[in-house]
């Protein structure tokens, strides 16, 4: 079985060309964990985990980048491709 550790980091994303190459960019230069975007501009962060190798250091280090991704990428990304930062609309700390 898989798991899925997501996180939604930014709605209202301008869907575009640009930013799909973008999003390409920093997965190959990302070792851990993918970014995409849905057709309503939502921008994820996720990290697919096996099952049986899903011990407690393995889910803390998805979640630490995870929370990278948001400090490192969505602010930048958003700057560009406007839309609304999840931690801006919840007033949340990254």
């Amino acid at each position: 079985m898989i798991i899925q550790v997501q996180s939604l980091l930014a709605t209202e994303v301008e869907v575009t060309a640009d930013l799909l190459r973008r999003l390409m960019q920093i997965h190959r230069k990302e070792s851990l964990g993918q970014l995409s975007v849905d057709e309503e501009g939502n921008l994820f962060a996720s990290i697919a985990l096996l099952d049986d190798g899903c011990t407690k250091d393995a889910l803390k280090a998805a979640v630490e980048t995870l929370a990278r991704f948001a400090r490192e990428h969505a602010p930048t990304l958003v700057a560009r491709w406007g839309g609304s930062l999840r931690a801006d609309k919840e007033n949340i700390a990254t």
